[in-house]
């Protein structure tokens, strides 16, 4: 049998509980293997702010799913996700045609690690970000609360002359 491979990206509706939410991913995976196609990877990248508005949605949670199966294979899957109304969106795209599944399967999981890799990193960096937008906010409220406590002494250092020049002045 020939196999093409595909990666299929959906998303679903941002209020879906977390059970829903693997209900709609079985159902895909299940979809998948009944027309003999094999499941190479599927991420959830989770809730995203979409481009535009779909249903009044703002937000679509992500998910992601590589596999290999017989070329009418993606008709049956966008089918059942278009007949369950979680999905708000799904695109179904070829990327080898007549492949090797086991081939794919250990290519899949390399690009799998290097995405891993690279999300690693990105949180990584977003974490340093986020740590040294602390501590410019810690030096800002430093240098606000220093600018405060001087403006205060020159206040008082400007009213204590004044204070000694008025009894002065009526003492004759």
């Amino acid at each position: 049998m020939i196999y093409n491979e595909y990666e299929l990206i959906y998303v679903a509706r941002p209020g879906l509980a977390a059970d829903a939410m693997e209900k709609l991913s079985d159902k895909v995976s299940t979809a998948i293997t009944n027309q003999e196609g094999e499941v190479l990877v599927t991420e959830d990248w989770g809730k995203k702010r979409l481009a535009y508005p779909i249903q009044k949605h703002e937000h679509g949670h992500y998910t992601y799913v590589n596999f290999v199966g017989p070329a009418d294979l993606p008709i049956e899957v966008e089918r059942k996700l278009r007949i369950d109304d979680s999905a708000i969106r799904f695109m179904t795209v070829r990327l080898g045609e007549n492949v090797d599944p086991e081939a794919r399967k250990v290519l899949a999981e390399k690009r799998q690690e290097v995405r891993a890799t690279r999300q690693a990193q990105e949180l990584e960096a977003e974490q340093a970000r986020r740590e040294a937008d602390d501590a410019r906010e810690q030096a800002r409220s430093a240098a606000r609360a220093r600018d405060a406590e001087h403006a205060a002494r020159r206040a008082a250092s400007d009213a204590e002359p004044a204070e000694e020049a008025a009894p002065a002045e009526a003492a004759p």
